[in-house]
């Protein structure tokens, strides 16, 4: 698993959702005490397919995150992301290269 970011251990209740624009964003999870937004992603095809997988969700995930820090500049974002066949080095440079702009902290998480 791919761990981008900082983590809680506190989960909301009910489904957070905030308002950007005309439309509302629901993310995947939301501690509201730590104002901490989780997105996550996961694919268990081969090398290739995974890697065009990982690359179109961490587009997709960051632009909800841009969003999201534009209408509410203090929320921290968290990308979980989990490809096992996919080598981490390749993962990596995949989602470092998407999400550049968040200085993307990328680690393996051992035995998750």
């Amino acid at each position: 698993m791919l761990n981008l970011g900082f983590c809680g251990s506190e989960a909301a209740s009910e489904p957070a959702t905030f308002q950007v624009g005309a439309r509302l964003m629901v993310p995947d999870f939301f501690l509201p005490k730590l104002d901490v937004v989780i997105e996550c992603w996961r694919s268990e095809s081969r090398r290739g397919v995974a890697l065009g997988w990982a690359e179109r969700n961490a587009l997709y995930v960051n632009l909800k995150f841009r969003r999201l820090k534009a209408v509410r500049p203090g929320v921290r974002c968290l990308g979980l992301a989990e490809f096992p066949q996919v080598d981490m080095e390749s993962l990596r440079s995949m989602v470092e290269a998407v999400m550049e702009e968040f200085g993307s902290a990328v680690r393996e998480l051992g035995g998750v």
